[in-house]
């Protein structure tokens, strides 16, 4: 998932699974048009990597599916979605055992939202992962892994 429309689908999927609609809409205009069947295939392929029989990709599914999970009635920032997505995707939670998901996912937000609010802005501005957003995620992103226990 490294192009920007998987990246979007992924993002569709994660306001999907949380029950709430995107909450921009740049969100609705800025991918190209998603089809159904493309939204049923990466459902399919998610429910298959929660239930497969590979260890690993069954812990990354879990994983993936507790990252999607949102509160009720306070839906995550786009901005945060997206950067908590990239880690996902990254392999930044590949060794966060999936119980403590949740607790990577809350700290990785507070450290964002508190120390790299630059970095959101520049997220909701650009509303696209370029390869100079990209490399600023992976900084980001290794610095709080640094912190990580």
């Amino acid at each position: 998932m490294h192009n920007a429309r998987s990246f979007f689908i992924a993002l569709f999927l994660a306001c999907s699974f949380a029950g709430a609609s995107p909450a921009t809409e740049a969100e609705h205009t800025s991918p190209p048009a998603v089809t159904s069947h493309e939204i049923n295939v990466v459902r399919q392929v998610a429910i298959a990597l929660a239930a497969g029989s590979d260890a690993v990709q069954d812990l990354r599914g879990k994983r993936i599916m507790e990252i999607f999970k949102q509160p009720q009635y306070n839906p995550i920032p786009v901005d945060v979605q997206v950067a908590v997505i990239w880690a996902m995707q990254n392999g930044y939670l590949d060794q966060v055992p999936v119980d403590r998901v949740k607790e990577f996912q809350t700290k990785f937000t507070e450290f964002l939202t508190t120390r790299k609010v630059e970095l959101l802005a520049k997220i909701d501005r650009e509303k696209a992962l370029s390869d100079a957003l990209t490399a600023d995620l992976k900084a980001v992103a290794d610095e709080f892994k640094q912190t990580w226990k």
